[in-house]
């Protein structure tokens, strides 16, 4: 009886959880990323007088209560996408301040503030790509899916190509069902999606699946192999410069006590702090970087000479390795403003990927 019950209460993953999770991602990053430039470029302006103060993670807070009591109270799947939407923004605003919650200094400069809500992001994004990985479903996670699906038929915006894959599920269920209860369900289902009066409409992707086959289009026209791989050879090459460059001169300049333009000193960063010397935090953040834009270089020439196995494998090792573990010392250092070097590296990683599944696979995996 136990076994049967634990079945019953098993967890059931919802029906495009991965993209969900992805408006999460989207919305967290950008609303981090947009208070924090906001507030740079407004002078930290603050809501309240000599006595009060309304920071902002008190909105945060008030946002992910809403996205929480959203599919509480509908179960629409517009609620979804707006819980979704406003809990990315209210996490982002909630997770901003941080650094005046660990510091006794309520301190909002704190420096290990930035570090913590960069692992919190990469936390999530861990939780999103192993969301995406295809998982095996029986029929009860199967059913729930068709259920979820069936919404459509209520609000009257079934379209044919979403009845055929949910037909393609039940058909699946009906040749390998062996519980009589449900797969009289089942039975039932077809029976009502195969009848010729059920009203549908004419299929238009939403806006995720329109920018996939846009860019899948763009890809087969406009990108092949050739012109693929020069694309990855000219931003590894640009990467690995400036990540080798870049932090060397911030150092330089930090030692020398060198006078730069205001422009020229924020783009380099050059007040490390190198009291320590190079065993500090800001000693192996710069080997990190060097180290980093070494091996992309090297990746690049072998992209060069044709030997892509390797050089895929370079790239994504040594992306990996600096997006999860070099990071967290550029953000310790350079706090909040590291944040656009970051996404321009998770760029290139996702291009390297790309590169990957649709020419490597087939011929080396």
């Amino acid at each position: 009886m136990k076994k049967v019950k634990d079945t019953i209460r098993s967890p059931v993953r919802r029906l495009n959880a991965e993209c969900y999770l992805l408006m999460t991602l989207l919305s967290f990053a950008a609303s981090v990323s947009l208070t924090r430039l906001f507030l740079e470029v407004t002078g930290y302006p603050q809501i309240g007088n000599n006595q009060l103060h309304i920071a902002h993670v008190l909105w945060g807070g008030l946002l992910l209560f809403i996205a929480a009591l959203i599919p509480l109270i509908y179960i629409n799947h517009w609620a979804l996408d707006l819980s979704a939407l406003l809990a990315g923004i209210g996490v982002g605003l909630f997770i901003d301040e941080i650094g005046k919650f660990i510091s006794a200094s309520n301190d909002y400069f704190f420096p290990a503030a930035a570090p913590l809500v960069y692992s919190i992001f990469l936390l999530t994004l861990l939780i999103y790509t192993l969301i995406r990985k295809p998982h095996k479903t029986d029929m009860r996670s199967t059913l729930y899916l068709v259920l979820q699906e069936m919404q459509e038929v209520l609000d009257r915006d079934l379209s044919d190509v979403e009845r055929e894959v949910i037909l393609i599920r039940l058909e699946r269920l009906h040749h390998t069902a062996n519980h009589e209860e449900l797969n009289r369900l089942v039975k039932y289902l077809i029976q009502f999606l195969k009848s010729k009066d059920l009203h549908t409409v004419s299929h238009k992707p939403d806006l995720l699946k329109r920018a996939e086959i846009f860019w899948r289009n763009f890809e087969k026209k406009k990108l092949k192999r050739a012109d693929f791989r020069k694309l990855i050879v000219c931003g590894l090459l640009l990467w690995g410069i400036w990540a080798l460059c870049y932090p060397m001169a911030s150092w330089v300049c930090s030692i020398r006590h060198i006078s730069l333009p205001p422009i020229i000193k924020e783009l380099i960063n050059a007040n490390i702090n190198t009291d320590s010397g190079i065993f500090s935090l800001e000693g192996f953040r710069v080997l990190g970087e060097m180290t980093v834009g070494i091996a992309l270089i090297c990746a690049a020439f072998l992209f060069i000479i044709k030997k892509e196995k390797p050089a895929s494998d370079i790239t994504y090792v040594s992306l990996l390795f600096s997006l999860c573990g070099v990071y967290q010392l550029v953000f310790y250092v350079d706090q909040f403003s590291a944040i656009f070097c970051a996404f321009l590296q998770f760029l290139l990683l996702v291009v390297n990927r790309r590169y990957r599944n649709r020419f490597l696979l087939d011929k080396y995996y």
